[in-house]
């Protein structure tokens, strides 16, 4: 599943990277983000770089989202999810 998740990405982006892959909208503030194929893959890059790198979260760590639970809708926890999701990988 895993493996998965990243090539898909990976695919997506090689197939169709500049297109829109995501749109979030907030309906109570106006603020809408719509992310590529590839500005998705990179901030998903940029997360694990910062879990990794600047947190030292190691394989097997448990990692917390209380975005998810706050804004489960919202566009960062698609990509913390996605992050968690496909950790690990070689992505």
């Amino acid at each position: 599943m895993t493996t998965l998740l990243a090539e898909r990405l990976r695919q997506r982006v090689r197939i169709d990277g500049s297109a829109p892959l995501l749109t979030y909208y907030d309906v109570s503030s106006g603020e809408r983000v719509e992310l590529s194929a590839i500005s998705f893959g990179n901030w998903v890059d940029k997360t694990s770089n910062l879990l990794v790198d600047e947190l030292g979260v190691v394989e097997g760590d448990a990692i917390s989202m209380p975005l998810a639970l706050e804004a489960p809708g919202h566009w960062l926890t698609a990509v913390l999810a996605a992050r968690v999701l496909a950790s690990w990988t070689d992505g």
